[in-house]
């Protein structure tokens, strides 16, 4: 459990300087906090997780328009864009203990199986906020 633990965090860790980067070149796209980003990131959190042989779900917090999406795996939240709500710039608690921040767009949330209910839920965002827009430009071929 310790070594998932390290692995995923190490993951998380590897994903936010990704996403950093990504930001980056696409400056126009995304603030510095990684605010609006946080779908295209953890959509690839997720498949690096499930790439590592973890069976990783989709956390989305919704209200009207707003949304925020995360990542859990393992009993554990993982937010690589925390930093648009004030907190650290990556994120694992338990998810037992887990409190959404203040400035969430609710304290409620779905858990979606997998990044196809993802970019069907998707759909009420900007196409610069959606994953699908981007997954051509990973590693991954474009494939979820």
């Amino acid at each position: 459990m310790k070594d998932d633990l390290t692995k995923i965090h190490a993951l998380a860790i590897e994903t936010r300087q990704w996403a950093e980067k990504f930001r980056k070149q696409h400056k126009d796209q995304f603030k510095r906090n990684l605010s609006g980003m946080c779908a295209v990131a953890s959509a690839y959190l997720f498949k690096k997780l499930k790439d590592e042989g973890f069976y990783p779900k989709i956390g989305y917090a919704r209200k009207d328009m707003t949304g925020h999406v995360f990542v859990i795996c393992n009993d554990l939240v993982i937010d690589v864009t925390a930093s648009q709500y004030g907190k650290r710039k990556v994120t694992v608690s338990s998810l037992k203990k887990f409190e959404p921040p203040d400035s969430w767009p609710t304290k409620d949330y779905d858990v979606l199986r997998d990044l196809n209910e993802l970019e069907m839920e998707q759909t009420i965002w900007s196409k610069t906020q959606q994953f699908s827009t981007y997954k051509h430009e990973w590693d991954y071929n474009g494939k979820i």
